[in-house]
């Protein structure tokens, strides 16, 4: 299973909001048999809810990668997929 990490973020104030993160950059890694792969990335967040926001100092790591994955929707499968073809295209 690829592991999602979250390696930096930018924080910004957004109209009264303050501690917004605005984007994020994120690793995918994963192995096998000691065989590795990994891939990279930065997205633009979506702009906050003030009805649900979350300051920067208060986010969780997972919660950051939930909001990177919503962010991909359905280029997180192609991240992973590269990932894994890396793996399997190295000698056991």
């Amino acid at each position: 299973m690829a592991n999602w990490k979250v390696s930096h973020i930018e924080v910004q104030d957004v109209g009264d909001l303050t501690g917004v993160i605005v984007k994020a950059r994120f690793e995918v890694s994963d192995s096998d048999q000691g065989r590795n792969g990994f891939a990279n990335g930065e997205v633009t967040l979506l702009a906050p809810n003030a009805d649900a926001f979350t300051a920067f100092d208060a986010v969780q790591h997972d919660q950051a990668v939930a909001w990177v994955k919503e962010v991909l929707g359905e280029a997180v499968a192609a991240y992973e997929a590269q990932v894994k073809k890396q793996i399997d295209d190295q000698p056991v």
